[in-house]
């Protein structure tokens, strides 16, 4: 199949053909299920959904089974989409030149990895953040006007996310869920807070190597979750007490004073500030509240839903399209920032670790790697304290159980001294004769006349004294 293709195809008028982008669509993370729940909405109002990646997987196959096309190779588009929904900048550019008279709209999910980084293109008409610390990215790290940007928040599926039955007093069952614990260090130390709460802590996602592929079946097991961004966001929704905990640190329990600021936040790296101790955690944990967690869950399923959330991005894919349609259309303007583009990211393609972008991930690594040592060292204090604590209750029970011993050792002398003297009286004459007074013929006799006398001496009337 040849490279060109048509701008437009037969399809209704009212729908619009969307091209989605994204780095892999394999692992179940977080910029993958956003692009499968926004693709199975539009494809449920009618509209064309198409999914590309040049790596696919898992969420691949989810979106194929939904129905909707994927590939990894644009040149099997036949039919020119309608507007590209670009989700990170190496796919959103091979998209813009695969297709030269559509728009972009590009969306940025973090503020660290470098994939999110935007694409600077003429024909990149809009910006998408999904919070504030994502906008403060674009705006004052890019030099993107505010008026280009949209922070669009984060959402859930409430339909497939359903309400778990009221939470218990106090929690029970926790889980840490995401891809990131068993990789960060911060699991060893949730486990040690979790235990000395009296909870059992369970874990999901791909760091841990139990990733679930229904976690809306899953998650109303538990009464308390660590999370972060839209993992949290999911545990919330389904009724869970929510702390939130990532690479970065710990944070808060969600609570319905705090919703408003966190949620501007995506629940994310800006809401990590405190250090993933145990005593942090605990201190978390004490916050716990169901009817704080009920009213929290009310609002995630009012405010953060799915629905209001695409309608939001069609509205910023049609002015896209009609801010786009507006302008003069310059080709050469498009090759210049296409080279611009190769000549930043020349040291990578190049295999080559020399620039910014590469470094800063570096970087970033050894950050995270600095702070999973930090976790894993906060986890070795802690389970050395408790190991000196099983050694004093060793000792202790061990110093009790000596002294019990003695204390028997005493009663056995005590018993066996006892029998010895009731041995020697047993063999004397005197204990002799009284068994032998106490068994004759004459004794027995007078036992019921001795028992009479006793008995007219404790009744007789007393003579009152003169």
């Amino acid at each position: 199949m040849g490279v060109s293709r048509p701008d437009t195809g037969s399809h209704n008028s009212s729908s619009l053909r969307v091209l989605l982008t994204n780095n892999t669509l394999d692992y179940r993370a977080g910029s993958e299920l956003y692009v499968y729940d926004v693709a199975v909405e539009l494809l449920k109002r009618g509209h064309q959904p198409i999914a590309f990646s040049t790596e696919l997987g898992r969420v691949a196959e989810q979106l194929r089974t939904a129905t909707i096309p994927v590939v990894d190779d644009l040149t099997r588009i036949g039919t020119a989409p309608d507007i590209i929904h670009g989700q990170h900048h190496f796919e959103t550019l091979l998209a813009v030149l695969s297709f030269p008279n559509v728009p972009a709209v590009n969306f940025c999910h973090g503020w660290t990895p470098s994939e999110e980084q935007p694409l600077i293109f003429p024909r990149v008409m809009h910006y998408v953040a999904v919070d504030h610390t994502c906008r403060d990215r674009l705006q004052l790290e890019h030099g993107i006007s505010s008026e280009r940007i949209s922070v669009i928040l984060n959402f859930v599926d409430t339909e497939r996310f359903r309400s778990r039955p009221p939470l218990p007093s106090a929690p029970r069952r926790a889980l840490a869920f995401g891809n990131p614990f068993g990789i960060d260090g911060s699991l060893p130390i949730l486990q040690a807070a979790c235990q000395k709460a009296g909870m059992e802590l369970d874990v999901a996602g791909g760091g841990s190597n139990q990733e679930w592929a229904d976690p809306e079946a899953r998650l109303g097991e538990y009464d308390l979750v660590f999370a972060k961004a839209r993992a949290a966001l999911e545990a919330m929704a389904v009724g869970a007490a929510v702390v939130l905990c990532g690479p970065r640190g710990l944070g808060p329990m969600v609570t319905p004073e705090e919703w408003d600021r966190l949620r501007l936040l995506n629940f994310g790296v800006r809401t990590q500030t405190q250090p993933v101790t145990v005593e942090n955690v605990l201190e978390q944990v004490r916050r716990y509240d169901p009817k704080g967690a009920a009213a929290v869950s009310a609002r995630v399923r009012k405010e953060a839903t799915l629905p209001d959330a695409v309608d939001r991005l069609l509205k910023v894919y049609q002015d896209a399209i009609r801010d786009f349609s507006s302008r003069r259309h310059d080709p050469v303007s498009d090759a210049i920032a296409a080279a611009r583009y190769l000549r930043e990211w020349a040291p990578i393609f190049k295999g080559r670790v020399a620039n910014a972008p590469a470094v800063a991930d570096a970087q970033a690594q050894l950050e995270q790697a600095s702070r999973s040592l930090a976790h894993a060292c906060e986890a070795a204090r802690e389970v050395e304290k408790r190991v000196s604590e099983a050694q004093q209750h060793t000792f202790e029970a061990e110093k009790r159980a000596s002294e019990a011993q003695k204390h028997a050792s005493e009663a056995e002398k005590q018993t066996a001294a006892l029998e010895q003297q009731l041995a020697l009286m047993r063999d004397s004459t005197t204990w002799r004769l009284a068994q032998s007074v106490s068994q004759s013929a004459p004794m027995r006799l007078a036992r019921p006349l001795l028992k009479r006398l006793k008995g007219w001496v404790r009744n007789r009337p007393q003579k009152p004294l003169l």
